[in-house]
């Protein structure tokens, strides 16, 4: 009997999801919770006590198991579901652009990197036309430094299959201007990009509302010049960056 009838709801949803009323949209949420019974009295229920489908979720788990149905493990499900709608929503709030345009995404990592409170360091990877494939973020956490392995550098490319990378990061304290350490990682960054036939774009330097850009300020193509590793292998002498 509950087969065909949930049968019936999950057919509805694909065909007119706007149709379905938020009791039933609640009812069809709480299938997996309850996989052997009628969730519609208890979707009803959850409704007339909290009033709406976003005070379900924002209500606490003590107000939850307040509700004649509520166990520890459906408040769980529930807290759940709306930990992640909050996760996603953050996330969606600061979306990457789809391509790789240097106003639109300054503005995007201003309004990334003001949110942060420790340091991070991003990777964006872009195909050869531009588009941006994917983002990998690391953070230790610490608000004067991150550790980068060269082997999650090496994973990006394999995985994305991209012809460019974006480097990203900022500082908590001090100006939106490179260290001696930002300098050798950037170079270091240009070695491995170079060795696995990458182009290393730009590298970002946000800080107190600034960013920092190695290629407007002519610092990336330097970096290029000396640690490129065909120009590597065909100079006898370093050169100073």
């Amino acid at each position: 009997m509950h087969e065909g009838h949930r049968l019936r709801m999950y057919e509805k949803l694909s065909k007119s999801p706007q149709a379905l009323a938020d009791h039933e949209l609640l009812e069809i949420l709480l299938f997996n919770a309850i996989p052997r019974a009628n969730t519609n009295p208890l979707a009803h229920r959850l409704l007339n006590t909290f009033g709406s489908v976003q005070r379900i979720f924002s209500a606490p788990v003590s107000a939850l198991l307040q509700v004649e149905g509520v166990g520890p493990q459906l408040a769980g499900y529930i807290k759940c579901i709306s930990y992640f709608f909050e996760n996603y929503k953050g996330d969606t709030e600061h979306r990457i652009p789809k391509r790789y345009h240097t106003a639109e995404f300054s503005d995007y990592l201003k309004e990334f990197f003001a949110r942060q409170s420790y340091e991070v360091f991003a990777v964006y990877v872009l195909d050869g036309k531009g588009n941006i494939l994917g983002c990998k973020k690391f953070t230790d956490k610490d608000e004067n430094s991150v550790n980068i392995n060269p082997q999650e550098l090496t994973k990006l490319v394999l995985y994305y299959g991209g012809k460019s990378f974006i480097l990203a990061h900022n500082h908590i304290h001090g100006p939106a201007r490179p260290s001696a350490s930002d300098n050798d990682l950037t170079a270091q960054c240009e070695v491995l990009c170079s060795i696995n036939n990458i182009r290393l774009l730009d590298h970002f330097i946000y800080a107190n509302g600034e960013l920092y850009s190695y290629y407007q300020s002519g610092k990336m193509a330097n970096i290029a010049r000396s640690f490129h590793i065909q120009n590597m292998l065909s100079r006898d002498g370093d050169e100073e960056f």
